[in-house]
């Protein structure tokens, strides 16, 4: 009966765990996400930063255009460090959800251990049972033995 009750908790626990699981990669998904959209601005910015160099450099570029690209960039950046921030935000909460793996792995480690353990127990008492039952068997031949031995002699 108390077997039953452990493989019903040992299957909750592993049900947690691959809920677990389950989150942490979600939230790996979103972190890395994360991280492409701040490697897109960051190109968009250098992409930016060199078009408007050329267009100086080439002498193209009037004060109405030049404020077009401030703002664009401007634009950018405000944009950048939100994205930035967000991916903050992500990978706490991606390293929140490993250690709530990491927990939650060790806990079904902890029961499959002890079910083992318990397994083995209950292996090595059913052995000694059993050698305890030939034991007695054996006494109890060698006893009818002398008793036969004994009204023959």
């Amino acid at each position: 009966m108390a077997n039953f009750r452990f493989n019903k908790l040992l299957k909750l626990r592993e049900t947690e765990r691959n809920e677990a699981k389950n989150a942490f990669l979600d939230a790996q998904s979103l972190r890395h996400d994360a991280e492409r959209r701040l490697a897109e601005i960051d190109a968009q910015l250098e992409a930016e930063r060199a078009d408007t160099r050329r267009a100086r450099e080439v002498g193209a570029i009037g004060a109405l255009e030049l404020q077009h690209r401030q703002r664009f960039r401007e634009r950018l950046l405000a944009e950048r460090a939100e994205a930035h921030s967000r991916l903050d935000a992500l990978a706490q909460d991606a390293e929140s959800k490993r250690a709530k793996l990491n927990d939650a792995i060790k806990e079904v480690k902890i029961l499959e251990n002890l079910k083992d353990k318990t397994l083995e127990r209950e292996l090595e008492d059913a052995k000694r049972r059993d050698e305890k039952a030939s034991d007695d068997l054996a006494n109890q031949l060698e006893s009818v033995e002398r008793q036969r031995l004994a009204k023959e002699g």
